[in-house]
């Protein structure tokens, strides 16, 4: 590892050394909810949603463990990479404004943690998230939480 990393910014110029690491989010997102409950990504639950922002909208659906996104715009479609207790894996095409995905088709359940990405394939604007479910039993009310590192494509510490 070098002890010295410059950081240059998307026109060339060196903007300084050390300072934050290319990689760290712009924007971390910690949501602890009840899994018993619904956070529906189509925004039909009285809970609400557990993100939302410009691009996508992420949900989860009780009692099937399902870990629901949608994306708000056509112009930001978003590949989304899933794998559940790093042992299998999916891959999901989330291309159709208004329509809500499945991201693990078998949902999530007991002790699982579901950890992915998802970036946009046809918006170099939009920013790339990484995400971890992760449910627990017997934790009382809150007894699930979702972990979303924001990372802006376009910020100047990634060129």
């Amino acid at each position: 590892m070098c002890c010295c990393e410059e950081t240059i910014n998307n026109k060339g110029e060196n903007i300084g050394t050390g300072g934050t690491t290319p990689g760290t989010p712009d924007e971390t997102f910690v949501v602890a909810f009840n899994s018993n409950s619904d956070y529906k990504a189509d925004g039909t639950s009285p809970q609400g949603v557990l993100y939302e922002d410009d691009y996508i909208i992420i949900g989860y659906d009780s009692p099937a463990g399902d870990v629901e996104m949608r994306i708000k715009s056509s112009s930001s479609q978003y590949e989304c990479y899933a794998s559940r207790n790093h042992s299998t894996s999916q891959n999901t095409l989330l291309s159709i404004v208004g329509n809500t995905y499945d991201i693990f088709a078998t949902g999530i359940t007991g002790d699982d943690t579901l950890t992915g990405r998802l970036s946009s394939n046809n918006d170099l604007g939009a920013p790339h998230f990484e995400f971890t479910f992760h449910l627990a039993p017997g934790i009382g009310g809150s007894n699930a939480y979702l972990h979303l590192d924001k990372h802006e494509i376009t910020s100047d510490k990634y060129y």
